[in-house]
Order: C-alpha cells, then sequence, then structure tokens
C-alpha cells in the first residue's frame, strides 16, 4: 500500500497507479509540506508566510499564497476526497489522515514504544523497524523554508533518531546484530553529541565481541563531548564504560540497561516518558538476523532498516 501523500523524504504526491503527481515549484511544494504537517487543521496566512518565505516575505506574500493555493487545487482535482478549504484568514487541507506517511510513522512507532515499555522486544524491533523503512530521506527535502517551518522539520528529525535508538534497544535485546552497529555508527557520524546513541553503540560492540572498539567509541564520544561542548560524559555513558572494563557479561544482554542506567527516550505522542525502558525488555532470542541496510542514515524504500 502506498501513500498517497509523502513527507518523509521528498514532498511527494502519488496517484491511484503510482504515478508521481505534479505539485509546482519549490514554493508551492512548501506550502504543501506546510499544510500536510498540519493535517485537517487550519493554518494561519502569518504562519504559513513564515514557513513559506526563508528571508522576508514579499509585499506580496498573501497574493502567491493564494496563486499557490490555487495552484495545489488544480494539481490535486483528480483526487475526489482531497480539498483545500480557505477558513477565514487561514487555508486547510482536508484529507483521510490514514494518506499520509507520517501518520503511518507515528502509528507504528508508538507500537513499537509500546511494545519496548511492556518488555516485547520482538514486536518492538519489527514496528520500529517498519517506522524507519518509511522514511525516504531528510523530512520535505526542501530547502530556504521559513523558521517556523524548519523548526518542524528539525522536530521530525530528532523523532526520527530518536526510534532508530529505540530500535537499536529493541535489536540488543534479542541479541547481537552487526548491522546496529552501522547504523549508529551512521548516526553519530551525523549527531555526535547524542550520548544515549554512543552508548548503544558501546554495548553492541560489546555484545558483538569487539571490547576494543566500545572502549573506542566511549574514547571518541569522551573527546568530542569534552573538546566541543566542555562537558564529561553523563553518568550512563560512565557506568556503561565501567562495565566494560570489567568484562560484565550483562552489559551487551537485555538486562544491561539496568547496568546503563539508560534513561527513556522522549515520549511519542500517547506514550507516557514516565516509564522505563530497556530493563524490562525480555529477549526471546539470543541470534537475530537485522533487515538489510541501505546507505546513510536514511533507509531506502519501504522495508524495515
Amino acid at each position: 500500500m502506498h501513500h498517497t501523500f509523502q513527507v518523509l523524504g521528498r514532498v511527494q504526491v502519488i496517484g491511484a497507479y503510482g504515478d508521481v503527481v505534479p505539485v509546482g515549484g519549490p514554493k508551492q511544494r512548501t506550502l504543501l509540506l506546510a499544510l500536510l504537517l498540519h493535517l485537517n487543521r487550519p493554518v494561519g496566512l502569518d504562519w504559513l508566510t513564515d514557513a513559506v518565505w526563508e528571508e522576508e516575505a514579499p509585499a506580496s506574500a498573501r497574493a502567491n499564497l493564494r496563486s499557490y493555493v490555487n495552484g495545489l487545487r488544480r494539481a490535486l482535482s483528480g483526487f475526489d476526497d482531497v480539498e483545500i478549504v480557505g477558513r477565514g484568514r487561514s487555508y486547510e487541507l482536508l484529507v483521510t489522515s490514514e494518506r499520509l506517511d507520517l501518520t503511518r510513522f507515528e502509528k507504528v512507532a508508538q507500537d513499537g514504544r509500546a511494545a519496548l515499555l511492556r518488555g516485547d522486544a520482538s514486536t518492538a524491533a519489527a514496528r520500529l523497524g517498519e517506522a524507519i523503512g518509511l522514511w525516504r530521506g531528510p523530512a520535505g527535502q526542501i530547502t530556504g523554508v521559513g523558521t517556523c517551518l524548519a523548526a518542524r522539520l528539525d522536530a521530525l528529525r530528532e523523532r526520527y533518531m530518536v526510534v532508530v535508538e529505540d530500535h537499536a534497544e529493541a535489536v540488543l535485546a534479542l541479541g547481537p546484530c552487526a548491522d546496529t552497529v552501522f547504523r549508529l555508527r551512521v548516526l553519530l557520524g551525523e549527531e555526535p553529541f547524542r550520548e544515549r546513541s554512543w552508548g548503544l553503540l558501546m554495548r553492541a560492540l560489546y555484545a558483538c565481541g569487539d571490547t576494543a572498539g566500545a572502549l573506542r567509541a566511549y574514547a571518541h564520544a569522551r573527546e568530542r563531548l569534552a573538546g566541543e561542548l566542555g562537558i564529561e560524559p553523563g553518568e550512563e555513558l560512565r557506568s556503561i564504560h565501567r562495565a566494560i572494563l570489567n568484562r560484565d557479561p550483562a552489559i551487551g544482554s537485555a538486562t544491561s540497561c539496568e547496568l546503563s542506567g539508560s534513561r527513556p527516550s522522549p515520549p511519542l505522542r500517547g506514550i507516557s516518558s514516565a516509564l522505563p525502558v530497556s530493563g524490562a525488555v525480555r529477549s526471546h532470542s539470543r541470534h537475530v538476523a537485522c533487515p538489510p541496510l541501505s546507505a546513510g542514515l536514511w533507509t531506502a524504500g519501504g522495508g524495515g532498516p
């Protein structure tokens, strides 16, 4: 099943036969993205103006927005159940939310997170892997957007990285997986100050039998944090480091959170952040085959990472 509207990567509209529907130039595409991120909710003209123009908006901004809306209406005219309506000083894109890939991402990510919280690592790995597989690249893939829209895209990127970390947590509970090491290295190559990711990488390397690599990862984390931020690693990373130095056999297993003090990631919508994560995870298998990877932080296609 394909999603008609796709924002987890380049903004796209997909027709009934899998064809990409042209939706206009960069500004019009940016407007579509802004409306999709507020699906079935009115979006004020001031917010849309700030979203579409990175620099100061032209005097003709409101007229331009009307032109872009009319262009989108023409582009989407082949869909009977899609409508852009004007409501006073706002516009609203009306469509069934299940036709947006972001809706599916949030649903399966929540399911995976809930499975992780209740200790079902196998289900968590499957659901979180599906959530990751929905991404085709950075959300929107549009440059030159305004500050309010850029902040929304940054929040989506953060949510994606939390899901990658939760997925790694679930996979580690099932058994060593070299692909998890690769995926965490890629993430840290782009976001080198994520202490949870460093801790997961250390645990994954140790679980794969690479104790020296796990210790080097800690040294690299400490170097980045101290050298660029002027801070020492937090207690979570230090406790993982101590456990590895002591060759604690539990550090790479499903119970390692009790040693590392791994804190829960920020919640997805509807998930309580007060609950612990990996300390309750049950390991159903010590040997797990990870799905194939694609290059870079983002996966390609619809399969899990």
